[in-house]
């Protein structure tokens, strides 16, 4: 069988498929929709891409920190795969509230704050073993690339499940799939030196040597399930976990401005990057483009230009000419 010949579903699959057809048709429709459903044991969420490298990221996650008895809990992955053009991935449901819906239910003014300050600890705690997990070797900057991404095509895979991340502008999206942390390097630095006024300072990043972590690009309340008994918190989204240079973990406790992220770095105590000046320098030229790729591949280098096809065709003196 052709790796491009689709796989025929197992049973199981089949159900699910079945399960979530309505919720599909309807989120084909209006884009939106969320994108998840949530059944008795499991939870579904479903599109027509990046899916599979979500799955491979929570995978990898999940294998990483089981069996250690102080880490975050991770849902548990049943089942990921593709079909008919969307991608599904099934996992573990875990019957708890969200720290954003858990802070609001609060009977009080006082015990709000009290939630919101357990909250930020616990999500601190969740998110060092996090920010210290060093990807798989061979790990390119982005979500996790592994067996369920691999089913796809080569030219496919090769595109798919992208880094997100606010520093990356509008819609949060890296512009390629980078090959490693030299390659976000020089595309950085180019943005830096093509969009920087003349007269003014040049600043620099400098991450090309940096180690890649596993970096949660979306740290919001609703992101994190939390046990209201022991404080311990779950790990979920894993479509907004990537493996950066270690800079970005900086850049997330440090750059945001927000109150739940600046709480949750007061547990953490991360050491902040020296890159951060040219890295919000750098977000602010993102978000003002209309194309972030600057005419560069995925390696960083600049795409070679296309050539020019020239026509040799010559009218024949035996061919009549056309007059207007």
């Amino acid at each position: 069988m052709s790796s491009l010949e689709p796989i025929p579903l197992s049973v199981y699959q089949a159900a699910i498929v079945t399960e979530c057809a309505c919720a599909v048709q309807i989120a084909i429709k209006d884009y939106t929709v969320p994108r998840i459903i949530f059944l008795e044991q499991y939870v579904v969420k479903f599109n027509n891409q990046d899916i599979l490298n979500e799955g491979d990221t929570l995978a990898f996650v999940y294998a990483a920190l089981k069996g250690s008895p102080n880490a975050p809990r991770v849902p548990e992955i049943h089942e990921c795969f593709s079909w008919d053009g969307i991608q599904y991935l099934v996992m573990e449901r875990v019957d708890l509230p969200t720290v954003e819906s858990w802070i609001n239910n609060a009977a009080s003014e006082a015990e709000t704050q009290s939630r919101f300050d357990i909250a930020c600890r616990s999500v601190a705690d969740a998110l060092s073993w996090l920010f210290t997990l060093s990807p798989p070797d061979g790990a390119e900057i982005g979500l996790i690339k592994g067996a369920y991404a691999q089913t796809q095509s080569p030219h496919v895979c090769a595109r798919s499940g992208r880094s997100y991340h606010r520093f990356f502008g509008g819609g949060f999206s890296a512009p390629h799939r980078y090959t490693g942390a030299p390659a976000l390097h020089r595309h950085i630095n180019k943005a830096l030196r093509q969009y920087t006024p003349r007269r003014a300072p040049l600043p620099v990043v400098e991450i090309s040597d940096e180690p890649l972590v596993m970096v949660q690009g979306d740290i919001r309340p609703r992101n994190f399930l939390i046990d209201p008994e022991t404080q311990r918190v779950t790990l979920i989204d894993f479509g907004c976990v990537c493996a950066l240079p270690r800079s970005f973990v900086s850049y997330t406790l440090h750059v945001a401005g927000d109150k739940f992220i600046t709480n949750i770095d007061k547990y953490l105590s991360w050491e902040r990057s020296e890159n951060l000046s040219a890295m919000a320098a750098a977000q602010g030229l993102f978000c003002m483009m209309a194309s972030k790729s600057l005419g560069l591949d995925a390696d960083g280098y600049p795409v070679p230009p296309v050539p020019k096809v020239v026509s040799r065709w010559r009218p024949t003196s035996s061919e009549p000419s056309v007059k207007m």
